[in-house]
């Protein structure tokens, strides 16, 4: 499966999201500790999570064991999981934001990256942002995610994830 095959959600350009968070992630065929000390590789998919060895088995890929021993994933194998980690985090996106179908493509990816990035549990936690969103108060919005811990941990990231939020421009390149 590559990453124009992702099964996303309508209305929102699939390339560019790959594109966004390939950006934001990096991309790695050998596991690397995340800045919360996290287990990863590919393009952001978490080692340490629960649904972990089911998505690696779903992408024929090394098992966690053996990729923390050093084997290596393929392109195949990372998008494949990464098709996976998008699934997730645009249920996430979706069930927290209400109107998430009447968001713009650029403001849908703004959700996606953040859920993809915190998880759903801690991208629940963004309430006043989240309200914000809701009641399409964009600044308020943007302001919410750069008053955060999350902001000044992820630094570019957060800043463009901000201006996307704040503008409906996409400064993703």
């Amino acid at each position: 499966m590559n990453q124009l095959e992702i099964d996303i959600s309508r209305d929102l350009d699939r390339k560019r999201l790959a594109d966004q968070l390939r950006l934001h992630e990096g991309y790695r065929s050998k596991v690397y500790y995340d800045t919360t000390g996290h287990a990863t590789v590919g393009i952001g998919f978490n080692l340490d999570s629960v649904s972990a060895p089911v998505h690696l088995k779903l992408a024929d890929a090394p098992s966690r064991e053996e990729i923390i021993a050093g084997a290596e994933l393929t392109r195949d194998q990372i998008y494949s999981l990464l098709s996976y980690s998008i699934k997730s985090a645009i249920n996430c996106a979706s069930k927290i934001i209400s109107n998430y179908d009447r968001l713009s493509d650029v403001r849908k990816r703004v959700v996606i990256d953040m859920a993809f990035n915190l998880g759903c549990r801690k991208f629940s936690m963004f309430k006043n942002t989240i309200k914000a969103i809701e009641e399409e108060r964009w600044e308020d919005a943007a302001r919410g995610m750069e008053n955060s811990l999350w902001y000044k941990q992820v630094k570019s990231r957060g800043v463009r994830l901000a201006r996307m939020m704040r503008t409906d421009e996409d400064y993703v390149s």
